[in-house]
């Protein structure tokens, strides 16, 4: 079945349909981006390691907030901050 054939028996307007489209792929993509909200940044999960991981960071975020990470979850954040760097 079409497009145009699929609305026609649902009674939905074809504009409809394609606005609706259009927002749910502006979304996934924005998802898969990791900019849905502009605030955070979509960290994958890594593969397991079997070696202990020694990194620790610490974030001071406005208004004396300090985010200590530890291992793994210190080595994406560094990993990603790194990558976007010039």
């Amino acid at each position: 079945m079409s497009i145009p054939q699929y609305c026609q028996a649902t009674g939905l307007a074809l504009s409809t349909f394609r606005h609706r489209i259009n927002r749910l792929a502006a979304a996934e993509a924005g998802s898969a981006l990791g900019e849905g909200s502009g605030r955070f940044i979509a960290l994958a999960q890594p593969a397991p390691r079997v070696q202990v991981d020694v990194v620790e960071i610490d974030v001071v975020l406005p208004d004396s907030m300090t985010l200590r990470l530890h291992g793994a979850a210190a080595r994406q954040v560094l990993d990603r901050v790194l990558a976007r760097l010039p």
